[in-house]
Order: C-alpha cells, then structure tokens, then sequence
C-alpha cells in the first residue's frame, strides 16, 4: 500500500507540473492538453495494480523497479491521459513491467566470475596508465581547465584521439573506475585510506577533464562521494529512487512559486524536468506511432550483430534521427530513448517482451550478488545505468557501448574476492583454538 500512495503522489506532482508549467511555456515543443478522465482513471488503476504486484521484501530488483516506475512510467501515464494518447501502447508498456516485476520474484542462481581482485586491478591500472599517456602525448597543447571554454576544444581533442582509446578511456573513467572507487569506499574500514584514494582521484579526474574538455570527469568523483554520504544516511532503499523523485518535484514547483516565470527558473525546469523525464515518454509514444505503420528493425540496426547483414536495415538514418526526422521534422534530431521505445522498435511487442526479460535478468543478478557486496553501493553503482538503460538508450547500446556488460561482469568478480574473503576469514574461524574456561592450571 505505501508503494501505491508514492506512485499517486507522483503522479499528482507530474500532473501539476504538466499542466500548468510544461504546456503553458513549452507547446512549441508539442505539448499539449486533451484531457481524459477515463484514462486519469486508468492511470490510477495502472499504478494500484503494479503496487499490489511489486514485491514488499528489501531487495535491489524491487529499488530499481520503483526507479522505472518512476521515471518512466508515471510521466508515461501523464501524458497517456494528460494528452489523450494510445491505449495499446500504454497496454503493452504496462505488461512489460508486470513482466518485469513477476520474473524477479523467481529465484535464480548464478555464477561469479572466479578471477582474484588484482588480475583485474592490475591491467585496469596499466591500461590506464598507457590510455593517459596516449591523451597527453596526443593533445597537451588542448590541456584546458576553464569550464567555459570546454566546447572550444572538445571536437579537436575528440578528432584528434584515436577512436580505440577513446572508447578506452569511456569505458575505463566512465564506468569500472567510478565504480571501483564507490566499492572501496563501501567497504574499506579505514578512514585515512578513504581519505587519500578520493584525495587522489579528485586530482587525477581533473586531469582527465583538462585533457579531454569532457565535464563529466569533473564531476563523476564528487558525485561519487555525494552517493558514498547519502549511502550512509538512508535505510529504506525500496523507497530510494520514489522519495528522491518527490523531493525534487516539491523544489521545482517552490523554485516556480519564488521565481515564477524567469528565464532562469525556466532554464532549470526545462533541464530537470521537461528533458529528463516527458522528453523520454513522449518519444516512446513517437516510437510506437511511427514503428506501428512501418517495419520494425528487427536489430539490423547493431554491426555487431548478424541480423543487419542477413536481414539488411530497411532505413536510410539510424532510428534515433529516423524518428527526429520522421515525427518531428528534425533529421539533426537524435531522438534517443530508452528500451520500452526501442524495444517495441526493433520487434513491436515482442521485442518489448524480450527486453523485459533481460533487464528481469539482469534486476535478478543484481539481488544474487547483493548477497556479498553491500546493498547500497549496488544501487548507488547503478544510477547511471538508470538514465541510459530506461530513459535515453537501446538495450543494445546500454550493453556495449555504456559498458553494462563490464560493470556486470566487474560485480562478479567482486563479489566472487568477497566471498571468497568470507569463507576464508570463517575457516579462519573454525581453526583458532578454543579454552574451556573451566579447566584450572
């Protein structure tokens, strides 16, 4: 039941913002109001039934699952009945969680990677060293610390750098490094040690935000820190993600009652508002218009995978500016959006299905290796993959190019060391002498 009263506070705060603030300053835009009482109705029933499904137990899956719900699928349901939009989709968007929702609540087990921490630390350290070299030796003279200028050299440094180091250096310094860094931070004892790698890393990631004109690296270690804190502070993590989402909501409508309609205030709204969360939905609902009259693309959109060259992709731009170009008239548009979209444009509802099995795989191993790491580093870990994976990326994409698959693969091998750790420190246990404290001497 608590589920089910945070699910209708978002929607009633979605509503609001919906109404009053994103149609009356942002219709240019293509928002619009045509209301509908019998799907407000709906929504609400939508929203019950997922409540009454979603499991109550502690779990990382259940945490995640509120985060979809609340990023995706209450804006969905707000423009479902707040524009007056497709009932089939919203059906087979429904279905997909509930899909989601009853697979995790099956028991699986899975295999750790059975590889001991330093044959994986080693190389990471090495390549690193190498990848920094490369980015220097490359591009010294592009070194550039001010923040305002960053745009100024991105483009040459990025056409400057080799194409396999720069996916080097995204996979290394986006993903397994920030990672690492959260783990030790979860899971070392020792403050002073704490104290020196974040002292450390913050001055290294300046140094890669200098060479690359990247801001994401400025910011990833604080950020870091900032989850490390919060981690500390919260208890109930099935309510994470849902408490988060109303906070921010309540803010934004008080920053609209102190600043009303500034420049500034609507800068602010557009960004964390308009862009983060009705962007997605209405893009989801622009994929299903669009892939409903015409051929799905049956995964001939990925190189990688054999389909494009056995099938041949039916289009003449990649889906994300088919759809900018075809819905709404931007070619230049990359209209990204995250698996609901683009399931449902590579297979219609079935590939809608097959993606929910998948993440309802990965959601299931999450939980399995949670029996070894810490819960909340887990869910912390995960947050970038929240963006990508349900609101601006193909699953495809959230695997190979946004490293999904190593961050997996990494929290095997990290939870295999740790149980391994365990087990030790039990036979350890088991093998100190024991005294009979009623013997006499």
């Amino acid at each position: 039941m608590k589920n089910f009263v945070y699910f209708l506070i978002l929607y009633f705060l979605f509503s609001m913002l919906y109404v009053y603030i994103i149609v009356s300053y942002f219709s240019y835009e293509g928002y619009y109001a045509d209301i509908s009482k019998e799907k407000i109705v709906l929504s609400i029933l939508f929203l019950f039934l997922l409540s009454l499904i979603l499991e109550k137990k502690e779990k990382i899956s259940v945490s995640l699952i509120n985060a979809l719900i609340g990023f995706s699928i209450i804006p969905m349901l707000v423009l479902f009945s707040f524009q007056n939009l497709s009932l089939e989709y919203m059906l087979y968007v429904i279905f997909s969680v509930l899909l989601v929702m009853l697979i995790c609540k099956f028991k699986f087990n899975f295999k750790l990677v059975p590889i001991k921490q330093i044959y994986i630390l080693t190389p990471i350290l090495v390549v690193s060293f190498f990848v920094i070299l490369i980015l220097f030796w490359e591009n010294h003279k592009y070194f550039n610390l001010d923040i305002s200028k960053v745009y100024e050299y991105r483009r040459i440094i990025s056409d400057n750098t080799p194409k396999l180091v720069e996916y080097i250096y995204n996979i290394l310094f986006k993903g397994l490094v920030p990672l690492l860094f959260l783990y030790y931070l979860f899971h070392l004892k020792d403050n002073f040690t704490k104290f020196v790698l974040s002292l450390f890393l913050l001055i290294f990631y300046t140094l890669i935000f200098g060479i690359t004109s990247h801001k994401f690296f400025l910011f990833i270690i604080p950020f870091m820190l900032l989850l490390y804190f919060i981690g500390n502070f919260t208890r109930n993590w099935n309510l994470f993600f849902l408490k988060f989402l109303i906070i921010l909501l309540f803010n934004l409508i008080l920053l609209y009652i102190i600043l009303g309609d500034s420049n500034i205030n609507l800068l602010i709204i557009s960004l964390f508002l308009r862009r983060v969360f009705f962007v997605p939905a209405m893009l989801n609902f622009s994929y299903f218009e669009f892939f409903k009259e015409h051929n799905f693309v049956y995964f001939t959109d990925s190189k990688l995978l054999p389909f494009r060259y056995i099938l041949g992709y039916p289009y003449d731009l990649d889906i994300s500016h088919l759809i900018g170009r075809e819905m709404f008239g931007k070619p230049e548009m990359g209209a990204n959006t995250g698996w609901l979209g683009s399931g449902y444009a590579q297979a219609g509802f079935l590939g809608m299905i097959l993606y929910a099995v998948i993440i309802s795989l990965v959601l299931k191993y999450l939980d399995y290796v949670s029996k070894y790491l810490r819960k909340e580093f887990i869910i912390l870990s995960f947050i970038p993959y929240i963006v990508v994976l349900y609101l601006s990326s193909d699953l495809k994409t959230v695997f190979i190019t946004h490293g999904l698959i190593f961050y997996l693969i990494f929290l095997g091998i990290l939870a295999f060391n740790e149980k391994k750790r365990r087990i030790g420190f039990a036979h350890k246990k088991e093998n100190m002498p024991h005294f009979n404290r009623s013997s006499s001497f």
